[in-house]
């Protein structure tokens, strides 16, 4: 049996001045967790509780609630395309612990340095499935999701139930009916997802292509406008199409929106116009939906109208502009 060499003054350096959790402390020093617990004992030090109160004691957010309209739009539009209002369970113990939560995930740093300095939070990055650095922003606890929630939840599209279900446990957590998941909440969270489930009679109306006709560009409120930008910024594109069918390869550009969710292509086809596209499936036989803009006026109109809202496309909505001037 080969002898551990744990010094104590790293591991009291690791566990108190760069906040490390005994887990990583024992995968620092490839062990288990039993020997540095039991080294925290003798030197006297209190083991932390993991899991929310954990996060909540050691790590409190500074989160700050914006003031301009257009941001909570634009923010409700990121979390609608690309994020998620849920909860966090630990299933540790006799009793189910919940704390709610906001999550957005992306590839591009420059959304989630958008988040961060707006709003607050925290950050962690992990690689994906296709081995691409991935950042996580996340905002947990009672006190500080409530208020942003109460902000945003007069934006929201897709995620307003569940945003509902996470404010109510919110003002029950506040009024001292405990931090356990309350029916109340499982079953607004099981609505929800019967919301949410794929509309089979939308699908077979794209597969069939009644859908396919392009319909007029409509130029919504400054409001809806930066909800748009949110959107296109997490999970849209400003791009070409490429079509190398005749001997000339002819370039047109395009704005297009890809989700799972048809609520939220129902919500861009009737509010802008546009047209849904054909039906892929993604994943566990999920189908998405595109929702697309064509057209020289149709994309111009549009590109000028939320340009001043874009932050992670506005590069690509400036290069089709050039575009078209030349």
């Amino acid at each position: 049996m080969r002898k551990l060499n744990l010094p104590n003054d790293k591991i009291l350096h690791f566990y108190l001045d760069e906040k490390m959790s005994v887990s990583q402390i024992a995968r620092r020093f490839g062990c288990s967790l039993r020997p540095i617990r039991g080294r925290l004992r003798e030197m006297q030090i209190e083991i932390r509780k993991s899991g929310w109160h954990y996060t909540k004691k050691f790590f409190p957010m500074s989160v700050r609630t914006p003031n301009s309209q257009e941001k909570l739009a634009y923010l409700a539009g990121i979390i609608d395309s690309e994020g998620t209002v849920g909860f966090i369970i630990n299933k540790k113990r006799s009793q189910e612990r919940v704390a709610p939560r906001f999550k957005v995930g992306n590839t591009d740093y420059r959304l989630i340095a958008w988040l961060t300095s707006e709003i607050g939070g925290r950050v962690y990055k992990h690689e994906d499935d296709r081995n691409k650095l991935c950042y996580e922003w996340f905002v947990s606890g009672v006190k500080n999701i409530q208020p942003l929630l109460e902000a945003i939840l007069p934006y929201l599209v897709v995620k307003q139930d569940s945003a509902r279900a996470a404010l109510i446990f919110c003002q029950n957590e506040i009024e001292k009916r405990g931090g356990i998941f309350t029916a109340l909440c499982r079953n607004k969270i099981e609505c929800e997802n019967a919301v949410n489930k794929p509309d089979s009679s939308f699908s077979e109306s794209v597969i069939r292509g009644s859908r396919r006709r392009m319909k007029p560009i409509y130029i919504p409120s400054s409001q809806k406008l930066a909800y748009i930008a949110g959107i296109i910024d997490g999970d849209g594109s400003i791009d070409f199409i490429i079509n190398k069918k005749r001997r000339r390869e002819k370039v047109a550009p395009r704005i297009r929106v890809a989700n799972t969710d048809t609520k939220l292509i129902r919500w861009l086809e009737k509010e802008i116009g546009g047209y849904v596209g054909g039906v892929t499936v993604v994943g566990k036989n999920k189908p998405c939906y595109q929702w697309l803009i064509t057209g020289e006026q149709n994309i111009k109109s549009l590109l000028h109208a939320i340009l001043p809202y874009l932050i992670i496309k506005r590069e690509n909505a400036d290069e089709i502009l050039n575009f078209y001037q030349e």
